[in-house]
């Protein structure tokens, strides 16, 4: 990530490479003392790049860092208006006397009309499943069947 045109890597991990390769060389003490001079040079100067690379890394990483920061905290402020929202509209009747959405989901399941019959009718069905109920023939035993 060096962005100077001197800089002999791309990125820091080929910056790091290149300099733990001189190192290595240098440790193994088969170079002329002229070598290793020129490695040692080369080196430093490798080590200088990978800082200023690693610097600048830093920075984008503590500024994108910010930037979310930033953004968590709108989205934390928008939830919280959100949720005054719902809270003043759970705490305030409807109009027309019927539940809103947030006072359904509020109000206990005894509350809830259980079936969907019009007022001063029956409900079509006794069982879960919204179908007819079965006519009752005589005590239930098998007796009653004709056949």
């Amino acid at each position: 990530m060096a962005d100077n045109e001197n800089s002999s890597f791309k990125n820091l991990d080929e910056g790091l490479a290149k300099l733990e390769s001189v190192v290595k060389q240098l440790e193994d003490n088969s170079l002329s003392i002229d070598d290793a001079i020129g490695r040692y040079t080369e080196g430093m100067r490798l080590a200088v790049e990978c800082r200023r690379s690693l610097n600048q890394l830093t920075q984008h990483v503590t500024e994108v860092r910010r930037e979310a920061m930033q953004s968590i905290d709108q989205l934390n402020a928008m939830e919280g208006q959100v949720q005054s929202q719902i809270a003043a509209q759970t705490s305030e009747p409807a109009a027309n006397g019927q539940m809103n959405a947030a006072q359904m989901n509020a109000a206990p399941m005894e509350a809830m009309p259980t079936d969907s019959a019009p007022m001063g009718e029956e409900p079509r069905s006794n069982n879960n499943f919204g179908e007819p109920s079965q006519p009752n023939f005589g005590n239930g035993s098998d007796d009653d069947i004709p056949f």
